[in-house]
């Protein structure tokens, strides 16, 4: 098993979830002045590497907790908008395909 820790800068990951095009995480560093870090990561580029983006920091737990959960909601609301759009797609392109 891999034990490797999952770092963002000095930031540890401490939780992470993957939704469609993007991963949300919860990041923490107990040496900073602000502790704990929200952000998303994308692999949308010619090389597939990670791309972190909206970061946001604090000192209070429950903020950034909220504030995980906010884009985690967000991000479920994103992937069924977009699985309904291509569902319809789909079923209209099969019922009237000649």
């Amino acid at each position: 098993m891999d034990n490797e820790k999952r770092m963002v800068d000095t930031y540890e990951m401490k939780h992470a979830i993957t939704m469609g095009d993007r991963e949300i995480l919860f990041l923490e560093d107990e040496n900073k002045s602000y502790p704990y870090m929200v952000c998303n990561c994308s692999w949308d580029n010619p090389l597939g590497v990670e791309q972190y983006s909206d970061e946001v920091v604090s000192a209070d737990y429950l903020e950034m907790m909220t504030e995980f959960t906010s884009r985690v909601t967000a991000q479920i609301e994103a992937v069924k908008a977009k699985d309904i759009r291509s569902f319809g797609a789909f079923y209209f392109g099969v019922l009237y395909s000649g």
